[in-house]
């Protein structure tokens, strides 16, 4: 492990440890980003039942999302990006967002 990474349990809790709404943090999330979040995602910035399965970078999150938006679907992969802060929509599982990285160029 090189110096600034997190253990997993680290990235657990640090995603994991409560539910945090994006408006609770107007320094980091204005309104206008507010108003690009997928429909599919909650707009949390911090949710207890996100599951980090891979970082890269220390900055770039992806995980499995078992609490989504109405028009979302239990499972579906997004992804925390740090500085700046934002939760994008991959795909709405695991095995299509594995088939995404083989159509890339």
């Amino acid at each position: 492990m090189t110096e600034g990474e997190l253990e997993q349990e680290d990235i657990d809790e640090y995603f994991q440890n409560e539910n945090h709404e994006m408006t609770e943090y107007p320094d980091v999330i204005d309104e206008k980003q507010l108003k690009q979040l997928d429909a599919r995602i909650r707009p949390y910035l911090f949710c207890e039942r996100w599951f980090p399965f891979a970082e890269y970078a220390g900055s770039l999150y992806l995980m499995l999302d078992y609490a989504p938006a109405e028009k979302g679907t239990a499972g579906q992969v997004i992804c925390y990006v740090h500085d700046p802060d934002f939760i994008y929509y991959i795909a709405s599982n695991l095995t299509e967002a594995l088939q995404l990285t083989q159509k890339a160029p």
